[in-house]
């Protein structure tokens, strides 16, 4: 699932946002990925394009929950 630019733009922006609520500072990729999904859910809502989007983009590079 592809999402836009400026949905990309907007969610990388609210993520950096609110890392401090999902991120310490012994997280790894895997907590990246959960942060940047439940920031796209928290933004676009369950299940949007957006958050599947994150979800097919950490799957691709091999970053599992």
């Amino acid at each position: 699932m592809d999402i836009g630019y400026a949905d990309c733009q907007i969610l990388h922006c609210f993520c950096c946002d609110e890392v401090a609520h999902y991120l310490t500072p012994t997280s790894d990729f895997s907590d990246a990925r959960r942060a940047v999904v439940q920031s796209a859910t928290d933004l676009y809502g369950e299940n949007s394009a957006e958050v599947e989007a994150c979800i097919d983009g950490f799957n691709e590079a091999g970053i599992k929950k």
